[in-house]
């Protein structure tokens, strides 16, 4: 039964009106415009049926302290009135009220008003409710559309919205692209139940190393972004990339995955490396790539020349002396303690055949692509040519891998046609190992001298 708040002062009035209406309606009475605001504060009602006249503070004034004692009155009101006044009916309207109920009163027109303005607020508030469900649900719906519903993330859809948004909000970003190494054996291995296990436990650490205006987005399978909405310097990026890591590590030891899984990391800062998403979401997947053809389990801040060099298939003979000469000043990277051991075994050859004078030969072996490969394609080519080479090399002999389809080979006091016969045992093994018709092995050959500089 709806309830109904009678306001006056007059007892003939509310014995008239509680006659009429309490058979459709709960009647609850005031005679005061305190005791009217006192209920209302403690109840609720479908509709206020007040005087204009009360005594001490009038019925206009006891709607007003309802709505600034409540903030809003959620229920119709009606004002009783005897005057036919039409300043009075017009503060009425001003002061928000649905209807008028004028004395004499008539009972057919009060019911048929109250009853009208009663059904009216049902609907309304009904409706009211449904708008506020339906946008509810809306609004989980477009929260779900961006949300990871393994991890609870941001996918990459709302990721890459909200980190469009810190492009504006922010001067300076780091972002670490991150990726599971390995993760397909836990799959594999124990099955996707537990490979989702380790996506989620990481996924925990991961949120656990942002601030409140950072993001963690998981991008798809076993591939996630941390963006920090501020910069870091090489050091501080050194000492995050290692934290993630070991946390990570510890994390997979304690869910038994720890001799399996490990997780490699690319790093890109804005606005140096990049001014739009997509640019830094590129080059820190060039920075990972870089660290997951290199061994994995570390770490790598994107470079050009040594990040774009990464993928290249062809670097010319003249360039990789050039590198290796130390002309072009290289940053550290996954795979570059070998690479720079390599360097200085190079500078001391050419100092030690200044000396002796033996014939030394630097050896360019290269992968070329006749069509599309994957990565795990050609990281395969690439453990197929090291093992050919280590097999083919004398203990005297050095090699190193200079980038992610290119070995570089010092071949030590061996003549011309001998240099040819371990070039084509290299080429036989590697063959024998894994050749492809889709990947061609070639090969670039130069002596080192005493007169380079």
């Amino acid at each position: 039964m709806k309830k109904i708040l009678l306001v006056d002062d007059d007892d003939d009035d509310i014995e008239y009106l509680t006659d009429i209406l309490q058979q459709e309606f709960e009647i609850i009475t005031a005679q005061t415009s305190h005791d009217a605001v006192r209920i209302v504060e403690e109840e609720h009602f479908d509709l206020i049926l007040i005087d204009v006249y009360l005594p001490g503070i009038d019925g206009f004034d006891t709607i007003r302290i309802m709505q600034a004692s409540l903030g809003k009155i959620e229920c119709p009101y009606l004002f009783i009135t005897g005057e036919r006044d039409t300043s009075i009916e017009l503060e009425c309207i001003e002061t928000g009220a649905d209807e008028i109920i004028n004395k004499p009163f008539n009972k057919n027109l009060i019911i048929s008003k109250i009853r009208k303005v009663v059904e009216e607020y049902t609907y309304k508030n009904s409706l009211e409710k449904k708008v506020e469900i339906n946008e509810s649900k809306i609004e989980q719906a477009v929260t779900l559309s961006k949300t990871d519903s393994l991890t609870g993330l941001y996918n990459r859809t709302g990721g890459m919205e909200k980190w469009r948004k810190l492009i504006l909000e922010y001067d300076s970003m780091t972002i670490f692209m991150l990726d599971i190494d390995n993760f397909k054996r836990i799959n594999d291995t124990f099955g996707h139940v537990a490979g989702d296990e380790a996506l989620k436990a990481l996924a925990d650490v991961f949120n656990g190393m942002i601030d409140e205006e950072d993001i963690v987005i998981r991008l798809g399978g076993d591939e996630f972004i941390l963006v920090f909405a501020k910069s870091l310097t090489e050091s501080h990026i050194q000492e995050v990339a290692n934290n993630i890591r070991r946390k990570c590590a510890k994390k997979l030891d304690e869910i038994g995955y720890g001799d399996i899984a490990t997780v490699s990391a690319g790093v890109v800062r804005y606005p140096i490396d990049g001014k739009t998403v997509e640019e830094l979401y590129s080059k820190a997947d060039k920075a990972l790539y870089t660290v997951k053809v290199n061994g994995k389990d570390n770490y790598h801040i994107y470079d050009e020349f040594i990040d774009e060099n990464a993928r290249e298939t062809n670097v010319e003979m003249k360039n990789i002396i050039y590198t290796v000469e130390g002309h072009l000043d290289t940053r550290d990277g996954a795979y570059q303690v070998e690479y720079n051991d390599f360097k200085k075994l190079y500078n001391f050859v050419k100092r030690y055949i200044r000396r002796y004078r033996i014939d030394v030969k630097l050896v360019v072996f290269t992968l070329s692509k006749n069509t599309i490969v994957t990565m795990d394609e050609l990281k395969r080519e690439m453990t197929a040519l090291e093992s050919a080479i280590n097999y083919s090399l004398r203990s005297s002999d050095v090699f190193t891998k200079y980038n992610s389809s290119q070995c570089m080979v010092l071949l030590m006091n061996l003549k011309e046609k001998d240099t040819q016969k371990v070039i084509d045992r290299v080429i036989n093994e590697y063959n024998r190992y894994l050749g492809d018709e889709n990947v061609e092995l070639t090969y670039d050959v130069k002596s080192i001298n005493i007169d380079e500089d």
